[in-house]
């Protein structure tokens, strides 16, 4: 009996793969006021809106100057410290995720007035962590669920840039690729999706029928 096939081109599941953290160049903003004790108030904007950002961020410094500390990286809530707090006067390093300050000076009997220029977190396309050929497929990118009204479409051959929050995504390959990925700041999250390939008969003439699908116009079609 011959054989009827359904060709799928591609048949592509996602994976998710986080590069963190990533040494994003950023901004910040130091002004000084009269105190009776070293406080440190500090605020974090979204370098592209320019919105304060009000959502709990784990941020981390460094005394510099402290030997003491061994490098070590102390872990506040923003919650907690974005309101005038006690502070040891020094040099400080701040970081959140790949975001970082450096030299940033702590100086006694004022109010520090710390505002720091956060990046967006990113996400980019790849067939695999090693290779860079170009993914050439359109991804749905939706912000908490499914809403094609309001999708922002990605090129998946550059990165895109997206506020802190979870995303739904849906590649047009065939079937559809789909996954959440909740993005942080100054993080970049790579899809990985398989590498189309070529389909081999091995026995062409044991088939009767063969169904062919194309990508036109951003959805699959037969050929």
């Amino acid at each position: 009996m011959k054989k009827i096939i359904l060709l799928l081109l591609i048949i592509i599941p996602i994976a998710l793969f986080s590069k963190n953290p990533i040494d994003y160049s950023i901004t910040y903003k130091l002004e000084y006021k009269d105190a009776k004790e070293t406080l440190l108030q500090l605020v974090l904007i979204d370098s592209l809106t320019k919105d304060t950002l009000t959502a709990p961020i784990e941020i981390a410094y460094k005394n510099q100057q402290d030997s003491s500390s061994k490098g070590k990286m102390i872990t506040y809530d923003f919650e907690k410290i974005n309101a005038p707090q006690p502070f040891i006067p020094a040099l400080y390093t701040f970081k959140n995720n790949g975001c970082r300050v450096k030299d940033v000076d702590i100086k006694k009997n004022k109010l520090n007035c710390l505002t720091i220029f956060l990046s967006r977190g990113s996400i980019e396309f790849s067939y695999s962590i090693s290779d860079t050929t170009p993914v050439d497929f359109e991804a749905k990118i939706m912000f908490q669920k499914y809403d094609p009204q309001h999708a922002i479409i990605q090129d998946c051959k550059k990165i895109g840039h997206y506020k802190l929050g979870t995303y739904y995504v849906e590649v047009n390959t065939f079937p559809i690729s789909k996954k959440h990925v909740n993005v942080e700041l100054c993080k970049r999250y790579t899809l990985i999706i398989e590498k189309p390939g070529n389909l081999l008969i091995d026995k062409p003439s044991t088939i009767s029928a063969l169904k062919m699908y194309e990508n036109k116009f951003r959805a699959w079609r037969e050929n």
